[in-house]
């Protein structure tokens, strides 16, 4: 498929397929990202690009370290 050499964004990619792996403890895999935007999408990527978006759809899910130390100190402090 020709896409005029445009490419999704890592948060249009990751907002795909978030649904995937929300609640499942083992983030997705960089080839999985790209067959699943392959088969369901009709779109190649590449591999970087499927990275970031696992990176990104994790920090989603999961949330961001910091911020979830933050709550944890606001909740529990005496």
């Amino acid at each position: 498929m020709n896409n005029g050499g445009r490419t999704a964004s890592t948060k249009t990619i990751g907002s795909l397929i978030m649904h995937r792996y929300d609640g499942v403890k083992e983030g997705p895999k960089a080839n999985d990202i790209m067959q699943i935007m392959r088969m369901e999408h009709g779109c190649e990527i590449s591999k970087s690009l499927a990275w970031d978006a696992r990176e990104y759809v994790i920090s989603l899910v999961r949330g961001i370290p910091e911020q979830s130390l933050e709550k944890f100190q606001n909740t529990y402090t005496c």
